[in-house]
């Protein structure tokens, strides 16, 4: 069996133990009254923000060294945010189904599909709603999974996968409509395919933005951009391989054997079933375990001989840590969903692996001199665009627009 193979089989085994260990941890329903930073008058408004409040309290005890933008870090900010603009604030968990305010909110900032009676509830009391989007709209996103899924179970002769990662249940999907329906605004990040995918709702969308944190300690600051340019890294959350494109990228590096592809993120089961054979091919690697302790530094020393971030999701937005590789000077390529220029990255017209195939390729014989420009380029792009910074200062200014064009807050 592959080295790397192996590796992957006993990481996903410990993960499965680590989540049971999680599941132990009973979540906190709802949390009020936050009112942790100062504004310049004592808080006459309430908030009510319906996502996890337990991010909160995580965001609180890593303060000031936030791990995960996704959700403790964004968390942080829209309180801080709300805070400064005169709102006391509530937090609900936005997975609760029976939720029923018991005091009158200004502004909700509504999420996921199972706030339509708090909804109802909210309208009553002439409470502005806001829509946070994180993803595409379920109908694409029900499209777009179904179609990767197709795709790949065809290739491979099996029976296919039904049960999407992420799938909405019907409940979910009425829910999501509802909140869509009642929204005065959404807002999101700049991703032109998703907005475009929320059809007679992209007019409702507003551009406030999405963030990553940078991981400082691997932003390389003596890159080998001759040897880097057959380097290609691959970073992603957890949750959906075959959606945000791996399934694409090792087809597309097994047709590229004087190319490397670095995985850094969990392969899950259905991948790493049908994949076996790309997964031992001696130009894909499996480096996810490089993030652990001592191994760190092969990671960074890998980093060294490594230009380009690669991605090939759904249209469904941007993984944070896909974000978050820009800041450490990593190049975008592959097929993305967001505003770029031919100075700073190199992307695909598609997802599919003849596109993807020539996109790589194309990336590998980019002049030493352009490759060292657009590595600039992309940390740039982080801080003005990505970064959490970037983030506060749009998502504030949003609130501000809110409010003068309300009727009263």
């Amino acid at each position: 069996m592959n080295r790397d193979v192996g590796i992957i089989g006993f990481l996903e085994l410990l993960r499965k133990v680590k989540s049971c260990f999680r599941r132990r941890n009973k979540s906190i329903p709802f949390i009020e009254n936050i009112d942790h930073f100062q504004s310049g008058s004592p808080k006459r408004k309430r908030a009510l923000i319906s996502l996890r409040p337990a991010a909160w309290l995580t965001a609180l005890r890593e303060f000031p060294g936030i791990k995960l933008f996704n959700v403790s870090g964004l968390t942080y900010i829209m309180v801080k945010v709300l805070n400064e603009n005169g709102y006391a604030v509530d937090i609900v968990d936005y997975l609760l189904d029976d939720f029923k305010p018991v005091k009158p909110y200004n502004l909700f900032i509504g999420h996921g599909g199972r706030v339509a009676s708090l909804i109802d509830t909210l309208e009553k009391n002439n409470t502005v709603i806001l829509q946070y989007v994180s993803q595409a709209y379920w109908k694409e996103f029900l499209r777009q999974s179904t179609e990767r899924y197709e795709r790949v179970c065809a290739l491979k002769g099996v029976p296919l996968i039904s049960s999407h990662i992420r799938a909405h249940s019907e409940q979910e999907r009425k829910g999501e409509e509802h909140l869509a329906e009642r929204a005065k605004y959404f807002f999101t990040g700049n991703c032109p395919r998703m907005i475009k995918g929320y059809g007679k709702y992209a007019n409702k969308i507003r551009i406030v933005g999405w963030a990553s944190y940078l991981e400082k300690d691997l932003i390389v600051k003596d890159r080998d951009f001759d040897a880097g340019r057959k380097g290609f890294i691959y970073v992603a959350g957890t949750g959906g391989n075959i959606q945000k494109g791996l399934d694409l990228l090792l087809e597309t590096f097994a047709r590229t054997p004087d190319l490397h592809l670095y995985i850094y993120c969990w392969v899950e089961n259905e991948v790493r079933t049908l994949y076996r054979k790309e997964l031992s091919l001696p130009n894909i690697h499996y480096i996810y375990h490089y993030r652990f302790g001592l191994l760190r530094r092969y990671l960074r020393i890998l980093l060294k001989r490594i230009n380009f971030t690669i991605t090939a999701p759904i249209d469904t937005g941007i993984g944070t840590a896909f974000l978050g590789s820009f800041g450490i000077g990593l190049i975008p390529v592959g097929y993305a969903d967001m505003p770029c220029t031919p100075a700073d990255s190199h992307l695909a017209n598609s997802w599919q692996v003849e596109s993807m195939v020539s996109n790589v390729r194309e990336a590998s014989r980019m002049p030493v001199e352009w490759c060292q420009r657009a590595s600039a380029l992309s940390m740039q792009n982080f801080q003005d665009n990505w970064s959490p910074q970037a983030f506060e200062k749009r998502f504030s200014e949003f609130i501000r627009y809110v409010e003068t064009s309300s009727v009263k807050l």
